[in-house]
């Protein structure tokens, strides 16, 4: 309707899926000021800082010792679920065993522990392992986040 009728509005919710679906620009605010201002796909591809990324949606962290195993480089490493995918054991970065499967239809979403780290993502029905298999974790370097704030700056 805002937009039917070209009118600007300011909406004010605590609901991030509401804010991601309806904000044309979508402002995060800590402490009351603001953050980070940009689109939904802005906010979420590209958080500013630590506090953003979690904030509109599930992160997984890899500390420095675990990324350098994966070839991500040096530092903690941050990186949502979608980023992750299941490979073959000895394959992938990181090696580990499944904790948690659970089934949602179209997806799995999987949880591994990489030795005491653990990951979550999600996998087609046909591709996710069982509770307990040994699996390849392999990370999209592309999408490997880090923050000034873990980084002691």
């Amino acid at each position: 309707m805002l937009r039917r009728f070209q009118i600007t509005a300011l909406y004010v919710t605590h609901d991030q899926a509401e804010a991601m679906e309806i904000g044309d620009r979508v402002a995060v605010m800590q402490g009351g000021r603001i953050v980070q201002l940009g689109t939904a796909r802005q906010i979420y591809e590209t958080p500013t800082t630590r506090f953003v990324a979690e904030f509109v949606g599930e992160m997984n962290r890899l500390s420095a010792r675990s990324a350098a195993r994966a070839g991500l480089g040096e530092g903690d490493v941050w990186f949502r679920p979608e980023a992750a995918r299941l490979a073959a054991p000895g394959a992938g970065g990181l090696q580990g065993r499944v904790t948690q499967a659970t089934f949602f239809g179209a997806l799995t979403r999987m949880t591994v522990d990489c030795e005491g780290e653990e990951i979550s993502l999600f996998a087609s029905p046909k591709a996710a392992a069982a509770v307990g298999a040994t699996v390849g974790v392999e990370i999209d370097r592309s999408a490997a986040l880090r923050f000034e704030e873990d980084r002691g700056c």
